[in-house]
């Protein structure tokens, strides 16, 4: 994320959405611990991206904010209760590896930015 750039806000904004979707989807798991930084991330990228400010304000606010979403990303991927320890595959399934894919496919498109 060291050369994170304001344009892939969006991109970024998009890919939380897709993931947040498809983890509220999937019957019978819940919604898992992880699930409320991908929450903040996304709503605090729509904050800077919404809110009107000049030209030294989105600058300064832009390097505030990628600390606070590499923070929250971190948080995510906590290894006891992050997308690292989901179970994605409670209960019987007959698209698990499918669901499994989708997932990883999911995540690693967010991991990309970071």
């Amino acid at each position: 994320m060291e050369h994170f750039e304001r344009t892939q806000l969006i991109p970024l904004r998009d890919a939380l959405n897709s993931l947040m979707k498809f983890v509220r989807e999937i019957p019978s798991v819940g919604i898992p611990q992880f699930y409320c930084f991908l929450d903040y991330m996304k709503n605090n990228i729509e904050i800077y991206l919404y809110a009107p400010m000049d030209a030294n304000e989105w600058e300064t606010l832009f390097l505030r904010l990628k600390d606070i979403l590499i923070r929250d990303w971190r948080e995510a991927n906590h290894s006891v209760w992050g997308i690292p320890a989901f179970d994605l595959l409670i209960g019987e399934r007959e698209n698990k590896a499918e669901l499994c894919l989708e997932f990883l496919q999911l995540v690693s498109v967010i991991d990309g930015f970071f």
